[in-house]
């Protein structure tokens, strides 16, 4: 099984493709790159995004997967159980 992409938004803003920091500007042209260098036949991209972001960044992210064709899953984290 290949590995997926995985796109990250922390909660200071920075973006970043398998931990490498990108520029949100050339976020698709690395997409794009990485899609090319893999040849996935159904490219897929994990997605976490920090709470603490505008849901707007989540949506420009989902409108570059859906132009590149790519299968997005976001990643969420757990909640803790109150009083833990």
């Amino acid at each position: 099984m290949k590995q997926p992409i995985t796109v990250s938004v922390d909660a200071a803003g920075a973006y970043f493709v398998n931990k490498k920091p990108v520029q949100p500007a050339a976020l698709e042209t690395e997409l794009t790159a990485l899609i090319g260098q893999n040849q996935l036949d159904t490219p897929t991209v994990v997605l976490r995004v920090d709470a603490s972001q505008n849901v707007q960044k989540l949506v420009d992210i989902l409108e570059i997967g859906n132009r590149l064709k790519i299968k997005m899953v976001m990643a969420t984290q757990a909640q803790q159980a109150a009083g833990k």
